[in-house]
């Protein structure tokens, strides 16, 4: 038995957990910018400057509220 170590059972001794090995987690995300900050390129694909991208996990309300703060602070409803 030169080189082996003697276990009892399957990966030493440990047993197979009930839990599952990969939790998800669900990950919400929404971006925000002025059309003020849109462009094109010289090919005439669209571009855009300054974005905002808010990322939450959790209830979706709680996105909306957070991307509606951000935008209100980078200018929404403000007379130009």
């Amino acid at each position: 038995m030169a080189g082996r170590c003697a276990s009892a059972g399957r990966a030493g001794g440990k047993q197979r957990t009930a839990k599952p090995r990969v939790e998800y987690h669900e990950l919400k995300t929404g971006v925000y910018y002025l059309h003020e900050q849109s462009a094109q390129t010289q090919g005439g694909r669209g571009l855009l400057t300054d974005k905002v991208v808010v990322s939450w996990q959790g209830e979706p309300g709680e996105l909306g509220r957070r991307l509606h703060w951000e935008a209100l602070r980078g200018g929404l409803g403000r007379a130009r």
